[in-house]
């Protein structure tokens, strides 16, 4: 059987003999190794020993600067890249009353009347039901993924798949209807107050007033709450300085119903 001397003693007699014939050049490893007829296992050792040197075993991925987060947020919709998410973007908006019907139909005997997690089939479920009334729960909760859960189920939670029982429009109405859960209609009001004082002037009354920036643009499906309100403290926070908590959730929820009709109280 023929043997291989160890790879390092290899590699460096192959550039020291690349450097005599080519004085002043110096031959990286890589080419070096691609000279080389190596068996599978001297490939696999020499690409390990290349990715070694070079650090990328070594080193996880890295984590953005602050500047960097920041700066993302200020991108609008239109400017985000393409996702494998976006094939699921709703066609025309939602209508969460008319999610409420496959709800009741399909939905609450495990998730409760109003999708606090305490249908009469819950107890029996494992792990337990989300509570979506608590708005603590939804805050980082994506209309996409509610979307998605309906169509598609979860696995290991317990939620089966409804894109064969419900068309396409029905999953949206009920995925909004879910997501919903924890908003009040006097949250809706107070946002579509603040909204009218704060943003209709450049955004219009529909949303639609910036062409690079609509807020009825459907990728929105794709952002939580949270995003949305760092978005705004990060693109407008001189003009949300005096703006509360409370206010700015109220504020998003209405962003959202841009996206969505909400169920009338």
């Amino acid at each position: 059987m023929r043997t291989h001397p160890p790879l390092h003693e290899t590699l460096c007699g192959q550039e020291q003999a690349a450097n005599r014939d080519h004085p002043g050049r110096h031959e990286p490893s890589v080419v070096a190794m691609n000279r080389l007829r190596l068996t599978f296992p001297g490939w696999f050792a020499a690409a390990v020993l290349c990715a070694l040197a070079s650090g990328c075993l070594l080193r996880g991925p890295s984590k953005p600067s602050e500047d960097q987060r920041v700066a993302a947020t200020r991108r609008p919709l239109a400017a985000l890249p393409r996702t494998a998410a976006e094939r699921d973007l709703p066609a025309r908006r939602a209508d969460a009353a008319a999610g409420a019907t496959s709800f009741a139909a399909h939905c609450q005997r495990c998730h409760g009347v109003q999708g606090a997690g305490d249908g009469p089939l819950a107890a029996a479920l494992d792990p337990a039901q989300p509570d979506w009334t608590d708005p603590a729960n939804m805050a980082d909760e994506t209309p996409a993924w509610f979307f998605r859960a309906v169509s598609r189920g979860v696995l290991g939670g317990g939620m089966q798949r409804f894109d064969t029982v419900l068309d396409e429009q029905e999953r949206w109405d009920v995925a909004y209807f879910a997501w919903s859960r924890a908003v009040s209609p006097v949250q809706w009001q107070r946002g579509q107050a603040l909204y009218e004082q704060r943003c209709q002037g450049c955004h219009g009354p529909q949303g639609d007033g910036l062409a690079e920036a609509r807020l009825d643009d459907p990728r929105g499906v794709l952002r939580s709450r949270e995003d949305y309100a760092e978005a705004m403290r990060a693109l407008h926070g001189d003009l949300l300085e005096d703006v509360g908590a409370e206010d700015t959730a109220a504020l998003v929820e209405h962003l959202f119903t841009f996206l969505y009709q909400p169920q009338a109280p």
